[in-house]
């Protein structure tokens, strides 16, 4: 399916129903218990994207992002001890977007639900796009904050009382990272991005694989990275 790009400049209030308020909480709910679980193995998480933001639709997802990596035996025993989830019920996928990105353990709780563990100190962009795309923490959520970033129609989501103004950052990059308080790359990098995948359509990940049962994530990266020398140079730091 294809990214529609907002292009149009006007602020536009956005009022939420009762309906869309309820379904924030019930997502908050799900991401609360993961982020609690993942800190008492002192491991801090953040949740990304619209659930963050409060923009939620009935089709999104709990996405949780580790800044730096943490060894998947870590992040499944907090999960299983945690009683979240059952051992055989999660799934493993080591993805990386493209050659000059981190790559990254997906660690699939549902269809729905993902913790993503980076595989290699994340670059300054990288780190930024969390704030681009709208950042909570377990304290954040505590006190029901929402925050703004940029979905993936590139408009600006600035959460208010009854719901949210939105603008497309189209024309209005300086602005965006103004309020974000990131850097101006970044706006422009991401902006580039989805304009590019809007005309070309979704593209596809540089590496994706399924990690096998019985085998861990990690040692999967390691079979990755004896094939793809590009993939070796992102990992030998974390891994070798």
């Amino acid at each position: 399916m294809k990214i529609r790009v907002e292009k149009r400049r006007d602020k536009t209030l956005v009022v939420y129903s009762q309906k869309r308020f309820d379904l924030l909480k019930s997502l908050r709910r799900t991401a609360y218990s993961i982020l609690s679980s993942l800190l008492e193995y002192s491991i801090e998480g953040y949740v990304i994207g619209s659930v963050a933001r409060g923009d939620v639709t009935e089709n999104s997802d709990v996405d949780v992002f580790l800044p730096y990596y943490i060894p998947i035996y870590r992040v499944k025993l907090a999960l299983t001890q945690g009683c979240l989830v059952d051992e055989e019920n999660l799934r493993y996928i080591i993805v990386q977007a493209t050659p000059q990105s981190s790559p990254r353990i997906l660690v699939k709780i549902d269809d729905r639900t993902t913790i993503s563990v980076p595989l290699s100190k994340l670059s300054k962009t990288e780190e930024e796009f969390l704030l681009f795309a709208g950042r909570v923490s377990l304290k954040d959520i505590e006190k029901e904050k929402r925050v703004p970033g940029v979905n993936k129609n590139l408009l600006m989501i600035e959460p208010v009382k009854n719901g949210h103004i939105e603008w497309s950052i189209i024309g209005r990059e300086h602005e965006a990272a103004r309020l974000l308080n990131i850097s101006l790359e970044t706006v422009q990098e991401r902006v580039l991005m989805r304009t590019k995948r809007m005309t070309m359509g979704k593209a596809g990940l540089f590496i994706q694989e399924d990690v096998p049962p019985g085998m861990s994530p990690e040692e999967m990266a390691l079979r990755i990275a004896r094939k793809n020398r590009l993939f070796y140079s992102k990992i030998r730091e974390t891994l070798l």
